[in-house]
């Protein structure tokens, strides 16, 4: 039967704030402050280690309340750390709403990370964890591109909103023109041409040629389109001139965003 030494870690960017627990609830050490930092994590398994031995203790048991990544390191220094190996070591990757749940059991004492530390310790005594946390070096690199990857279409999605709402302070019935907003021939239209007006005061043919060149010969009727491009630019509120340089600026930008989203996500998929 083995001895744990159940150890809860309140996490921070800057500084861990750990409280260590015999196996029948008694607080051993209430609150130790190290750094968030390969040497603050020694200090931690060095103290473990400390205890295990004093207490008779032969199975260290870590809770760490998952905080953005700022816990990561800590996770994998414990598992993969030479002196706790004999004791074989397991590490809980917790919940914050879990643990937010469990906390209220307990009087009331606000934010305080000694009591969270103790809290965290205490959810390891009382069970219904977790899986334990695994180092799994396999399928890590893969699970952080795709979340990335996520975050980037996320960003994509939003900045193409945005861009559609500006657009139609510029454009007011660009409209289902394309089918496409955001295709080739579309982006140019936006960006090369300063208003509605201009597209109006294009001659037909040249408007033509236009879409011709950045379609690459790929509208069937770009005659028929050139005089639709020209009617909904009839059809479109005009804008104030001291307004059209800001929202052609902020159109321009905008774009080069979506830009750089598209060609980050294709670099991520290679």
């Amino acid at each position: 039967m083995t001895i744990p030494l159940y150890v809860g870690v309140d996490i921070g960017k800057a500084k861990n704030v750990a409280c260590f627990m015999g196996p029948d609830g008694t607080v051993l050490i209430k609150k130790t402050t190290f750094d968030n930092s390969l040497t603050g994590a020694q200090q931690l398994v060095a103290k473990a280690k400390e205890l295990l031995a004093k207490e008779g203790c032969d199975h260290p048991v870590f809770g760490v309340e998952a905080t953005s990544f700022y816990h990561f390191h800590l996770m994998n220094f414990i598992l993969n750390a030479e002196e706790l190996k004999p004791y074989r070591p397991t590490v809980y990757q917790l919940n914050a709403r879990n643990i937010k749940n469990f906390k209220k059991s307990y009087t009331p004492r606000g934010k305080n990370d000694a009591y969270d530390a103790f809290v965290i310790a205490d959810n390891l005594r009382f069970g219904r964890l977790p899986k334990p946390y695994e180092v799994d070096e396999m399928y890590l690199p893969l699970q952080r591109l795709t979340r990335y990857r996520f975050h980037l279409v996320g960003s994509l999605i939003r900045e193409k909103s945005y861009f559609l709402t500006i657009l139609f302070l510029k454009f007011s019935n660009y409209g289902d023109v394309f089918s496409d907003v955001f295709g080739a021939t579309s982006r140019s239209l936006i960006t090369d041409f300063y208003s509605p007006e201009e597209i109006i005061n294009t001659p037909l043919e040249d408007m033509v040629q236009f879409l011709v060149d950045k379609g690459h010969n790929h509208f069937a009727e770009p005659e028929q389109l050139a005089k639709e491009l020209k009617r909904i630019s009839r059809e479109s509120y005009r804008l104030q001139p001291r307004l059209t340089d800001s929202v052609n600026l902020i159109l321009e930008t905008s774009m080069n965003n979506i830009r750089f989203f598209e060609q980050s996500i294709r670099k991520i998929e290679m």
